[in-house]
C-alpha cells in the first residue's frame, strides 16, 4: 500500500526554514512539477502562492541569532531586509512557473 503521507514540497520548503536555512522558492516549485502528472495551472498557483506565504512569513522575523544548544558555536545572525511583494510580483511575473523545469 502506497505511503500517502509523502512529504510534499511546500512541506520541506517549510521545513527547511524552521531548521534555520534559506530555502529557494524555484527549487520547491521545480519539485512540485516534476511530481506533477499533469499541467495543472490552477495547483501550481496555489503552490506558489503557498511558498510566497511561507517565504515572506520566515524573511520577515527578526534575525535569528544562534540556538541554545548550539552553545559552543558561533551566533548565526539571518539579516535581511523584509520581503517586498512586487520582488515576488517580478520574479514570477509570466505566472506560468514553466520556465523552472
Amino acid at each position: 500500500m502506497p505511503d500517502d503521507k509523502r512529504e510534499t514540497p511546500v512541506d520541506q520548503f517549510a521545513a527547511s526554514w524552521r531548521a534555520g536555512t534559506s530555502p529557494s522558492i524555484r527549487d520547491a516549485l521545480s519539485d512540485h512539477l516534476r511530481q506533477q502528472h499533469s499541467a495543472d495551472h490552477a495547483e501550481t498557483s496555489r503552490v506558489l502562492t503557498e511558498l510566497i506565504k511561507i517565504d515572506m512569513r520566515y524573511r520577515c522575523q527578526p534575525p535569528v541569532v544562534g540556538r541554545e544548544s548550539d552553545r559552543d558555536s558561533p551566533p548565526t545572525v539571518r539579516v535581511e531586509s523584509p520581503p517586498q511583494l512586487e520582488s515576488y510580483l517580478h520574479q514570477f511575473a509570466d505566472g506560468s512557473a514553466t520556465l523552472f523545469l
